[in-house]
């Protein structure tokens, strides 16, 4: 696990498909949402990674019942319709708080693995900062997993 590092996130547009639990199975839908990306014309993805969004700490007793999306970043434009699968958010600029961690993805207990991060990096990280109870999971994505592994945290914003 590498040191936390205080990044500037920019504007962006996000194409995510919101899935149900369980969070282990994201990796199946992975496909769908980048074959959607890769047929509208005039959609494609901003970077490489692949973006796990979750919307509570892992440490809460309902985590594992909640609803998570998967996404990309993306350049262009598309209205979804309510029968599609995915949807368009847009992130304001802001702040997140970003490690590295080690895990080997071909682990049956990965996930487990990035819970266990993930509850201990929010503990130390929120003794600084006042942290909101969104995270993500980022990795470099290029039709399989690759690449550094990074959970992010992002500042609570009041108001």
């Amino acid at each position: 696990m590498s040191d936390v590092i205080r990044q500037k996130i920019f504007n962006a547009r996000v194409v995510f498909m919101e899935l149900t639990p369980p969070h282990h199975e994201a990796f199946d839908h992975v496909g769908v949402l980048q074959n959607i990306i890769d047929k509208i014309p005039g959609l494609s993805p901003a970077n490489d990674k692949l973006y796990f969004y979750f919307f509570s700490p892992s440490e809460k007793s309902f985590f594992l019942d909640e609803d998570f999306w998967i996404a990309r970043e993306v350049i262009g434009h598309y209205q979804f319709s309510q029968e599609e699968p995915c949807d368009i958010f847009d992130l304001e600029q802001g702040d997140s708080m970003r490690v590295n961690i080690d895990i080997d993805m071909t682990k049956p207990d990965s996930f487990e693995k990035i819970c266990q991060y993930e509850k201990h990096l929010r503990m130390n990280i929120g003794k600084k900062i006042n942290l909101a109870p969104t995270w993500r999971l980022s990795f470099p994505w290029y039709g399989t997993f690759k690449g550094q592994l990074c959970l992010e945290f992002f500042p609570k914003v009041e108001g």
